[in-house]
């Protein structure tokens, strides 16, 4: 996916830094998701800082460069951040099924005629 892929790119970009990524499908973690204010804009990412819980959902463009500055600029501490709405979020991670790799296929729709 290419989404993935442009984690994957931002990650070895950046990895002199201490960040760590995880990713997580739209839609499997609700209550994650909610936490952080993501629930509806996807493909995105958040950098969590799990200390201060505070975090910093990506609001541009989901490319490589535009990913790595909005890090670069969390990072240096002049990004915005927010307070993570649960605090127990971590505790609300569901068992999913494994994701196969490949992109969702709606199913086809009744037509009606």
């Amino acid at each position: 996916n290419k989404y993935i892929e442009t984690m994957v790119d931002a990650a070895k970009k950046l990895r002199s830094r201490n960040l760590s990524f995880l990713w997580v499908a739209g839609g499997n973690q609700p209550e994650f998701e909610a936490a952080v204010g993501v629930e509806y804009n996807y493909p995105t990412f958040v950098a969590i800082n799990q200390k201060k819980m505070l975090y910093a959902p990506h609001r541009s463009a989901f490319s490589l460069e535009s990913i790595v500055k909005s890090l670069v600029k969390i990072e240096s501490g002049r990004g915005q951040t927010l307070n993570i709405r649960n605090k127990d979020y971590v505790d609300t991670f569901r068992t999913v099924e494994p994701w196969d790799g490949k992109d969702y296929v709606p199913p086809a729709e009744d037509e009606e005629m």
